[in-house]
């Protein structure tokens, strides 16, 4: 069961303010990775150089959020893909192998997701605390959502999110909804299709960027 090899795929635009920490975090603590490719768009050719010492580069120009996201989905491969956006570190050991044993065993998932540590004011309590938050919100709104206990992670259908998490096929075959607020588009179409989104319940990941940038 399992897959024993994953596409690393990497996309941001801060240029060399996170993405050697982040790579010599992956180095350190993710086990499973075959090659890497990297979305660099910072439109900055000396930033794109630097970042090539860690795998293939393909520029972004300076798109934007959305377009990085298609251009990740269109060089994802093989049955599943672990997506990283530059400004995260691993904190903790990852073994891809059990991330996509989860994928192989619940089919119902289109990602499983590693946890950080809280970042948004809703999280106060923590990130799945946070989830739950939104949640009822969108409950007392007459939209029903769900989040289930599976043991060592959850399954929940809020948000397909773009946090470091391993992505099954068919997340991206679709590509990347190229309008406002494309995560949310994202996420609903997904939902729509049936698919729930994993995440696991234990940190191994610190979020060490801001949002900035166009659609960040």
């Amino acid at each position: 069961m399992g897959c024993t090899q994953v596409r690393l795929v990497v996309g941001g635009y801060r240029g060399r303010t996170h993405i050697d920490t982040c790579m010599a975090s992956i180095r350190d603590h993710v086990t499973g990775i075959t090659d890497v490719v990297l979305i660099d768009d910072s439109n900055n050719r000396d930033h794109t150089n630097h970042w090539s010492q860690y795998g293939t580069v393909i520029e972004g120009h300076g798109r934007g959020y959305a377009h990085t996201m298609q251009l990740a989905c269109t060089v994802m491969a093989g049955d599943y893909t672990l997506f990283v956006e530059e400004d995260f570190q691993f904190i903790a050991d990852v073994d891809l192998k059990e991330l996509t044993d989860i994928l192989d065993t619940e089919r119902d998932l289109a990602q499983i997701a590693l946890l950080r540590d809280p970042f948004y004011d809703y999280e106060t309590d923590g990130v799945l605390e946070g989830l739950e938050v939104c949640r009822q919100r969108l409950e007392a709104l007459g939209k029903h959502r769900v989040i289930e206990d599976r043991g060592d992670h959850i399954a929940q259908d809020l948000v397909h999110t773009t946090n470091p998490a391993v992505w099954r096929r068919e997340a991206w075959l679709d590509g990347w909804p190229q309008q406002p607020d494309s995560e949310r588009v994202k996420s609903t179409q997904l939902r729509q299709q049936g698919w729930k989104f994993g995440w696991m319940k234990t940190q191994t990941l610190l979020h060490t960027g801001q949002h900035e940038g166009t659609g960040y």
